[in-house]
């Protein structure tokens, strides 16, 4: 038993880390426009995820994975050319809005880290 969880244990966390950042939180919103879940329902679930952004590495390595994702399939060059221009526009919008946030989140020290990196 351990071997298999071991093994499996660090793939098993990443996938749950996307599934919780971009299946769940989608839905919660959907659900919110649609009147199938309370209209309070984002709110909740965005600050759980800002927190578990701010705590774990591993949501942030999952918001990474969604964004490189989303950025190869709705910004240039890689979009498709059936991709409008405004959802270009508003997808780069929103990014760098909650970027910012992270970058807020996460304070100083981890923002040179990553501009080391980059």
């Amino acid at each position: 038993m351990g071997d298999w969880s071991s093994t499996y244990n660090a793939p098993a966390l990443r996938e749950v880390g996307v599934w919780e950042v971009a299946v769940v939180g989608t839905w919660v919103v959907l659900g919110a426009v649609t009147f199938q879940t309370p209209l309070l329902a984002p709110p909740f679930y965005f600050q759980f995820l800002r927190m578990r952004y701010a705590l774990s590495a591993s949501t942030r390595a999952a918001f990474l994975r969604v964004r490189g994702f989303l950025d190869a399939t709705l910004t240039p060059p890689s979009a498709s050319a059936n991709v409008p221009g405004v959802v270009t526009d508003t997808y780069i919008r929103v990014r760098d809005f909650l970027v910012n946030i992270g970058d807020a989140i996460t304070g100083p020290e981890q923002q040179q880290q990553r501009q080391q990196r980059q």
